[in-house]
């Protein structure tokens, strides 16, 4: 009966021995995805201004070209996208807050409601990196 506690006691030990390890692994990739989920942001942030700047331009001249603001639009749905899956791993109402902004732009012409839509994404996406 003896032999078998020790038995166990050792197989416990030797179970116990990879754990602060395995906890220092996750913490260490959970630092880089809240890395990369801030520069993702930022990067958003950086995009939307530009997006916001063309798009005004697009509407005060009717002789703007729109290939420049279309990429800026490629980019900011790529980021969506990414943004999307983030979602879809941890929930963030701050990100789907995001997400319904820019998806409001697309059916905007009205310069005031581009700059409210265009504000609340910087805003929020301030918010959630901070």
């Amino acid at each position: 009966m003896l032999s078998i506690y020790l038995i166990l006691m050792v197989l416990f030990a030797l179970a116990m021995v990879p754990i602060p390890s395995l906890i220092k692994t996750h913490k260490r990739a959970d630092k880089q995805q809240q890395i990369e989920h801030s520069q993702l942001l930022q990067s958003l942030s950086h995009i939307t201004r530009r997006h916001w700047r063309l798009h005004a331009q697009k509407l005060c001249d009717p002789l703007y070209s729109p290939a420049e603001l279309d990429s800026t639009k490629e980019q900011i749905d790529e980021i969506m996208v990414l943004l999307q899956a983030r979602i879809n791993y941890r929930h963030c109402q701050h990100l789907e807050n995001i997400i319904a902004h820019w998806q409001a732009l697309s059916h905007c012409e009205q310069l005031a409601m581009l700059r409210h839509h265009h504000q609340q994404i910087l805003q929020l996406s301030q918010q959630v990196t901070e």
